[in-house]
């Protein structure tokens, strides 16, 4: 390596269509192609839902800001409610969220479309991956827990306490508390 840098030659690029080579890329990235072995790593990394922005525009709904409540200067209620949002902001902020969850749905599909024989998927829990499990399987309605879920992993929990593990086709794998890594086996149809 060193002689290699004392040189300043580089050698050649890499030939990643070998079937002993690594790509590593973005999910965006992967779009169109397939792999025989895909590993995705960080699905329990949270969605980025926070708004902190106070003029918010939707295409549907239009612009809205927040508002500051209209009471007189130092009256102490003005105090309390100051930072309150207005019923449309809300509206608008609502509406942005649910459309940027769509977009994470698709990443999602993207993501786990990749993989021809073979899908190996990382994530951190904050709890054991057994507590997670348990605590999805009483929810009462998953099509809810879906959408106030905030990460890849949470969708992946809540499928696995809904049907069980078909070890067949899953393994999970328990490092320590919370790392997990599933690893899911299978042939696909032939296009």
């Amino acid at each position: 390596f060193k002689d290699v840098m004392e040189r300043g030659d580089a050698g050649s690029e890499p030939d990643t269509n070998t079937s002993d080579s690594v790509r590593i890329m973005s999910i965006h990235q992967s779009k169109g192609l397939e792999f025989t072995v895909c590993c995705l790593f960080g699905f329990g990394k949270q969605f980025n839902m926070q708004n902190r922005y106070p003029l918010i525009f939707n295409k549907d709904l239009g612009p809205s800001m927040k508002l500051p409540p209209s009471l007189p200067e130092g009256d102490i209620e003005s105090i309390r409610i100051r930072h309150e949002d207005n019923p449309i902001y809300k509206t608008v902020d609502n509406h942005n969220k649910f459309k940027q969850l769509e977009e994470e749905a698709r990443i999602f599909y993207v993501a786990l479309t990749r993989a021809r024989e073979r899908l190996v998927i990382s994530a951190t829990l904050k709890k054991s991956f057994d507590e997670s499990l348990e605590k999805l399987k009483e929810c009462a309605d998953p099509v809810y827990e879906i959408k106030k879920s905030r990460s890849y992993i949470n969708w992946i929990l809540l499928t696995l306490s809904q049907n069980g593990i078909d070890e067949n086709i899953c393994t999970a794998n328990i490092f320590d508390k919370g790392n997990v890594s599933l690893t899911s086996r299978f042939a696909r149809a032939s296009k």
